[in-house]
């Protein structure tokens, strides 16, 4: 197997060869598409293209995220909903590859998660325990199951006439009787988007979204591979919600909402109108998201569950997150790292420099 492992932008074949492949292999996700990069490339985070090629043609490939500190990388590394595949068999070929170029690269602890549902996802785990991966039990990480609207219906307006929508249509009655108005967002909206997400996130004492990642977006709304929908209730931008399109599936990416009490779902409205607008671009599903595992027993995550299955019934499940690493070495030089803090900066850098020139492996450490 040919792998390559790409530091900078694609070729403009491989860039070609890239978008057609996630376009047509089963396992594509919308984080792995070439228009994604300006939002996979935040400040302080450096993304790589890892291309799997046999006889020439491609069988697997991931954009990779790390973490850097100036010239200083991350041990650790994330490839989100990847690598991509087009069948999970390939994960046996791909998988071993992958593990040999990152750990050349200086990469000790590496998370995946190929996108696949069902028996799919179940059997790429197994394929990944095989080669040294082990599946996260953190309820806190990236959603390992989904509810998925069928937008099979000759026109938009026969979505959601079906009985099983009949509370889903109570509540929208309920939110349009209240005031709540539905609109396109459009790249200038952005920035009101980021302060209202913000505010929500800062109310929770968790906000990971600074002003750039929504800005980011930009050219993805100006091409449709992302739409904002936004509801209104009089002067007051009450929610939002953010829909990334990638191969026949329209995906709820990311969700906001005002602190002012409503007696409906502030979010609703802009989801239906979201689904509507899927279907009118040929898109086949309407994916809502993650939802919390039986396991996971968060009031919070369970009450959005409850939520999101006013739209569909039925729980999807995914991959599990997959992680391999670290090694005992990385875990040492972690425990280097720790003790590093209380010298000078000088002494950092001399002592980074002086193991540099003894192992290239000790770049893995991170000192900050």
């Amino acid at each position: 197997m040919e792998v390559s492992y790409v530091r900078h932008a694609l070729s403009s074949a491989d860039a070609k060869a890239y978008a057609e492949f996630m376009s047509s292999a089963q396992a594509g996700h919308y984080l792995q598409a070439l228009a994604w990069a300006p939002v996979a490339c935040q400040p302080g985070v450096g993304q790589r293209y890892i291309l799997f090629r046999e006889r020439g043609k491609l069988v697997g490939a991931a954009r990779l995220l790390r973490r850097t500190n100036g010239l200083l990388r991350s041990p650790a590394a994330v490839i989100e909903r990847g690598p991509v595949v087009r069948d999970v068999s390939d994960l046996e070929r791909v998988l071993p590859a992958l593990l040999r170029v990152t750990k050349w690269h200086g990469i000790d602890q590496l998370r995946i998660q190929p996108y696949f549902t069902g028996s799919d996802g179940a059997a790429a785990a197994a394929v990944a325990s095989r080669h040294g991966f082990e599946a996260s039990t953190d309820f806190h990480g990236p959603h390992t199951s989904t509810v998925r609207l069928s937008l099979n219906e000759p026109t938009a307006e026969t979505i959601f006439n079906k009985r099983e929508h009949a509370d889903l249509r109570r509540e929208a009655r309920k939110a349009k009787n209240a005031g709540l108005v539905v609109r396109r967002g459009t790249q200038q909206d952005l920035a009101a988007v980021s302060a209202l997400y913000a505010t929500m996130m800062e109310a929770q004492g968790a906000n990971d979204r600074p002003p750039a990642y929504f800005n980011s977006f930009a050219t993805l709304i100006a091409t449709d591979a992302v739409a904002l929908f936004l509801g209104e209730n009089g002067n007051e931008l009450d929610s939002a919600v953010m829909i990334a399109r990638h191969h026949g599936q329209a995906t709820f990416h990311l969700g906001a909402s005002s602190s002012t009490r409503r007696t409906y779902g502030k979010t609703l409205l802009p989801l239906w109108e979201a689904a509507e607008w899927a279907h009118g671009l040929g898109d086949k599903w309407f994916d809502l998201g993650g939802v919390p595992s039986p396991q996971d027993t968060d009031a919070k995550r369970q009450s959005i569950a409850k939520f999101k299955h006013y739209f569909a019934r039925e729980t999807i499940s995914l991959t599990p997150v997959l992680s391999a690493g670290p090694s005992k070495l990385s875990t040492a030089l972690r425990g280097l790292k720790r003790k590093l803090t209380k010298l000078s900066n000088f002494g950092k850098v001399s002592l980074m420099l002086l193991a540099s020139y003894i192992s290239p492996l000790t770049e893995l450490c991170e000192i900050a």
